[in-house]
This record gives C-alpha cells, structure tokens and sequence, in this order.
C-alpha cells in the first residue's frame, strides 16, 4: 500500500512494537514518496539510533541515545513517545531525563506535572 497516512502509522506501529524489519521497509517506501517530509525525516533518524543502542553497552550513552529519541519523537508529534524515551533514560541520565521530562510535558500542556519535575531539579 502507497496511501502515505497508513504507512507513516504504519511504520510507527512496527517500530513500537519491535518489528524493525518491516518498519524498515515501510521507511524506504515513505522515503520514496516524501524524502523530505519531517516524519519520514525523524523516522530515519529514530532507526539510526535504534541500530546504534544495540551496540552500545554503556549505559550512559544509551541514556543519550534515548534522550536524542526522545527530541525526536517529540519533533514529529509523537509526545507519549517522547516521555517513554526520557523515561528508558531516567536510570543513567536521572537529570537529563527529569528536565526532559519536565520540557515534553510543558510543551503538551500539562504544567502541574511539569512543576512537579522542574522543582526536584532545585
């Protein structure tokens, strides 16, 4: 299928749910149709660093890698998204992962939550 709306879900889907293979097919499909379009784009960017974390053994630099997601899925649109990243970040990266956490959930909206996180930062 060519319809570009079902196949950025659709892609999104296999990503979230640990099918990169078909993911990956469904990013080259997209990708042919919008190379450019911002999704695509930050979908591109989602798989480079997918394959990278699972090179990486220092928890660390997977906590940076999660985070870099994490502005990514954020960028497209994808803010629950977002969160789970900050959130696979939280054990290595505790301070980067809570001021993150606090910017995702300024940004959607929800300032009590927000607060909450900004203030354990003082």
């Amino acid at each position: 299928p060519e319809h570009f709306e079902a196949l950025l879900w659709s892609t999104h889907y296999e990503f979230q749910t640990g099918d990169a293979q078909k993911a990956r097919s469904r990013l080259r499909v997209l990708t042919r149709l919008e190379p450019a379009n911002p999704v695509v784009v930050g979908f591109r960017e989602i798989d480079s660093l997918s394959t990278l974390l699972r090179v990486l053994s220092s928890p660390e630099d997977r906590g940076s890698l999660y985070l870099d997601m994490s502005r990514i899925y954020e960028r497209i649109g994808l803010p629950e998204e977002a969160l789970d990243m900050a959130d696979r970040a939280w054990k290595a990266r505790p301070e980067e992962a809570r001021r993150r956490t606090a910017e995702i959930l300024t940004t959607t909206g929800r300032t009590s939550g927000a607060e909450r996180y900004t203030r354990s930062l003082n």
